[in-house]
């Protein structure tokens, strides 16, 4: 890969001799001791876009929304107040 290009897929790996650190990196276990199913992928928006066939990210977001209610989110304000996502 050249340094011009952006990979498809990234990965946030926590540093394996940091102290709470996260590192990106192209590679799911650049190192002996880091573990492939460790890192989180992350995969480019143009890639996904073009998976779903929609071209923009409001049009992703909308096909991507739970049809059902109950399959909805529920997340929680600092409150406590449980809110609709």
């Amino acid at each position: 890969m050249s340094k011009t290009t952006t990979p498809e897929i990234i990965y946030l790996m926590e540093e394996i001799h940091g102290e709470g650190e996260w590192v990106w990196c192209d590679d799911p276990a650049p190192g002996v001791e880091m573990r492939e199913e460790d890192a989180v992928p992350y995969v480019r928006a143009d890639i996904v876009m073009q998976a779903a066939g929609v071209s923009s990210l409001a049009m992703l977001k909308t096909k991507c929304e739970p049809k059902h209610k109950e399959a909805t989110m529920k997340t929680q304000e600092p409150s406590g107040k449980k809110i609709d996502s």
